[in-house]
């Protein structure tokens, strides 16, 4: 499938059950489930994660979360400069936030870091479909919890991402940015983050009553 090369929805579509997901080959439990649905986003992740695994083979490497991590990194880190096939950035970023709870922390602490970088960058992007910003906002929420996290400066602007989309006008993205930033929030619980984190959240709240209070609202 274009797109997809190793080098280089009202509810989550992972929602619900969720044993099968816990086996080491996660593209034949996504196969599994969602081949047969008629849904266009659960055909483009069937399609992505197929060619993705067929890939992996052709290379000898083991289907596991680590090799998944990688191989769905290095595409979205190849696309995210121009992402102009949201369909193929959506289905790697949902597939991307699945995996992502199944590779060891260690790995996204190393690694972590150019992927966080390349799903900003396609969030940024004036095309990123509602969709592709909710998975998009899903995988840094993911980065967020288990990645680097010493000092603010390296967890700020995953985390302004998710802040700027919490007045977003569309409801869905709205919602996946309160649930993303909820969260972090509670991953900040205990740490000198949570000061810096929730300094955010009160400038925004600020600044939308400044605007209510300007446009004459109340």
């Amino acid at each position: 499938m274009e797109g997809i090369e190793f080098e280089g929805v009202e509810e989550p579509i992972y929602a619900g059950g969720g044993e099968d997901f816990e086996a080491e080959d996660l593209s034949a439990a996504v196969l599994s489930r969602f081949m047969s649905s008629s849904r266009e986003d659960h055909q483009h992740l069937c399609a992505a994660v197929g060619a993705m695994a067929q890939e992996l083979k052709d290379q000898k490497l083991p289907l596991s979360p680590a090799s998944f991590f990688a191989a769905t990194s290095a595409s979205l880190i190849r696309l995210s400069p121009s992402p102009s096939d949201i369909a193929i950035v959506e289905a790697l970023l949902t597939f991307l936030s699945m995996v992502l709870t199944r590779v060891s922390p260690a790995v996204v602490r190393i690694r972590g870091g150019p992927v966080s970088e390349a799903v900003r960058r396609i969030l940024g992007c004036s095309s990123a479909s509602e969709g592709v910003v909710k998975a998009g906002m899903r995988c840094l929420l993911q980065l967020l919890i288990v990645g680097d996290r010493a000092i603010w400066s390296s967890v700020e602007p995953s985390y302004g991402v998710l802040l700027g989309f919490v007045t977003d006008d569309r409801p869905k993205v709205r919602e996946q940015s309160h649930v993303c930033l909820r969260d972090a929030l509670q991953s900040f619980q205990g740490s000198p983050l949570l000061v810096s984190a929730s300094e955010g959240i009160m400038t925004v709240f600020e600044r939308a009553l400044l605007l209510a209070g300007g446009s004459g609202c109340w």
